[in-house]
């Protein structure tokens, strides 16, 4: 069996369980878009925007500008990038390097 089919399986099986499961709700009024629109006018819903793009332009930061420096100029393996960009920054070089770009943080 593929992986695929094993996936659809139990995908299959959690729909059948929600279905038979999850009482049904009737459908709740809803008032005019605008006022649907009012959430964003909050101060805790626009940080947590805020907060949320940061973490995004972080990420994006490290996969663009980082990993460059460690498989272009510090030798590291492409594969190894996520791995050590996810780790602190004393294990993201290793001593044994001698690049002048990589030198350890410990």
């Amino acid at each position: 069996m593929s992986r695929f089919a094993a996936v659809a399986a139990l995908v299959l099986v959690a729909v059948l369980l929600v279905l038979r499961y999850v009482p049904a709700q009737p459908p709740t009024a809803t008032g005019p878009v605008l006022r649907e629109l009012r959430v964003f006018s909050g101060r805790d819903v626009q940080l947590a925007i805020a907060m949320t793009a940061l973490g995004n332009v972080g990420v994006l930061a490290v996969f663009t500008f980082i990993s460059p420096l460690l498989t272009d100029f510090s030798g590291f393996s492409a594969g190894s990038v996520p791995a050590r960009c996810s780790s602190s920054s004393c294990s993201a070089c290793s001593p044994s390097r001698s690049s002048p770009v990589c030198r350890p943080a410990c």
